[in-house]
């Protein structure tokens, strides 16, 4: 079934975006959270007392918390719904970001990001499952990437204030977004309804439509789309059980993970990651004026971005998921090709050269990440194995970009930066390929639709198509 918002009315459409807006606005604090590590790498490093490589530790342990988070965030939005996830994860992630503020010594810093990636995780995880399953066809895919958005929002007012810590004398941030999230968590607690279609699957289709009714302001509207999700939770399997019985959702999960596997190998999360060493290594004449250098590239990178993430929320559904991903790889093996260029020939203004095109390719990034990882997934996974197949798609990402950051570092000992371009640019292409060969545009097709048309058999490609 497909839905025109020119025959349905504004409010029916707005509805929806009301609760997106006070589910999505927390990822700001914790983009909050990673813009002032990366910022004040210098200050942690002397109230710390920290070595060269520490702060790559912080880091890796709010990696290691986001994992276990979405292990047993599947398992939670499997058992307790969305709502209560979003909101107790929510108001965890306040309470341990504060805390980090304050951490004493590093011991306590690392405890702190620990919980901190472990409530991010599981937030994530239940955020995007409940935007998906909430909004109309026709701006699921901006409503979803607004978690997105939020995010760098986050990490840009972290780039304007400098990233003050408290310990610097700065409590007017902390104490702004500990304001706006417990309005929002208040709001959230009275007003945000569970997910209807995970009430369906949990076996209270009364008690979804309701909910339904209340999202689209029109009782047979809702009593169709309930009918829908009735028809697609009749077969017992869900979860693993789905996976292991039908081929057609495995061939679709294999898919998503090479997906993200050379998403992972193009460089789109370890470009920008690695981006002050890489400015470094094209010009180590910048040493005494490095960080001033790097300040400012990252904060050029976090405008771009932001606006590569306001350019996919406009096209994902104007143009298709399908479209923004080839633009956004396409313009990805374009910066590649000039990268790999620049690195091998190191021409004068090496550093300048260097800057633009990865400030272009986080462009690029901005486009593909937020469209697959916060939109196209959870989409295609049908409704009785959504949690299983996101959850398996969100840690598969994260084991192999941990991998990847430790890797890297001893294979450009051998290969230099112009062999990881390479690697990164023939990833890229096939990239590019994968995705004109298997990715639909589900703009518009409601997951009822896609999730029978998978199950029927049809062709990747064609599961946005009536």
């Amino acid at each position: 079934m497909r839905y025109s918002l020119k025959v349905m009315s504004i409010d029916a459409a707005l509805m929806p975006l009301r609760f997106v807006l006070m589910v999505a606005l927390p990822a700001s604090f914790f983009g909050y959270d990673v813009g002032a590590l990366f910022l004040n790498a210098n200050f942690l490093s002397g109230y710390y007392i920290l070595g060269s490589g520490d702060l790559n530790v912080i880091i890796g342990t709010a990696a290691l918390g986001m994992l276990l988070g979405y292990f047993l965030g599947g398992y939670l939005t499997y058992g307790s719904g969305r709502k209560i996830c979003i909101i107790s994860c929510s108001l965890l992630g306040t309470l341990a970001i504060v805390s980090s503020f304050f951490a004493p010594s590093l011991s306590v810093m690392l405890c702190a990001q620990f919980v901190i990636g472990f409530t991010f995780g599981v937030y994530f995880l239940a955020t995007i499952l409940y935007i998906q399953e909430i909004t109309l066809p026709g701006n699921r895919g901006f409503a979803s990437s607004l978690v997105f958005l939020s995010l760098i929002l986050g990490g840009l007012i972290a780039a304007i204030s400098q990233g003050s810590f408290p310990a610097t004398g700065n409590f007017l941030i902390l104490v702004s977004f500990c304001a706006l999230n417990f309005v929002i968590l208040v709001l959230a607690i009275f007003k945000i309804p569970e997910s209807p279609r995970f009430l369906a699957i949990s076996g209270v289709p009364d008690a979804a439509l309701p909910i339904l009714f209340k999202l689209r302001l029109d009782m047979g509207v809702a009593a169709r789309e309930l009918a829908g999700i009735n028809e697609c939770c009749r077969q017992a399997e869900r979860g693993s059980e789905l996976f292991l019985q039908n081929a057609n959702f495995r061939r679709l999960i294999w898919a998503l993970l090479s997906l993200t596997l050379l998403i992972n190998l193009s460089g789109f999360l370890l470009i920008p990651y690695f981006l002050g060493d890489l400015i470094y290594a094209s010009d180590p004449n910048l040493i005494y004026n490095y960080y001033d250098f790097y300040s400012g590239l990252l904060h050029a990178a976090l405008i771009v971005g932001s606006l590569g993430l306001i350019t996919a929320c406009i096209s994902i559904d104007r143009l298709g998921r399908r479209q923004t991903l080839l633009f956004g790889a396409a313009l990805a093996i374009f910066s590649l090709i000039f990268l790999f260029l620049i690195a091998f020939f190191e021409p004068p203004l090496a550093a300048i050269l260097v800057s633009i095109f990865a400030v272009v390719y986080v462009f690029a990034g901005a486009l593909v990440i937020p469209t697959f990882f916060c939109v196209l997934v959870a989409e295609l996974v049908p409704t009785r194995s959504r949690e299983f197949g996101f959850t398996a798609v969100l840690i598969f990402n994260t084991i192999v970009s941990l991998g990847c950051t430790q890797i890297l570092p001893m294979l450009i000992n051998y290969i230099h930066f112009s062999g990881w371009f390479v690697i990164c640019l023939l990833s890229a292409i096939s990239l590019f390929v994968l995705i004109y060969q298997c990715v639909p545009n589900t703009a518009n097709s409601s997951l009822e639709g896609i999730e029978s048309r998978l199950l029927a058999g049809n062709k990747l490609k064609k599961l946005g198509q009536s």
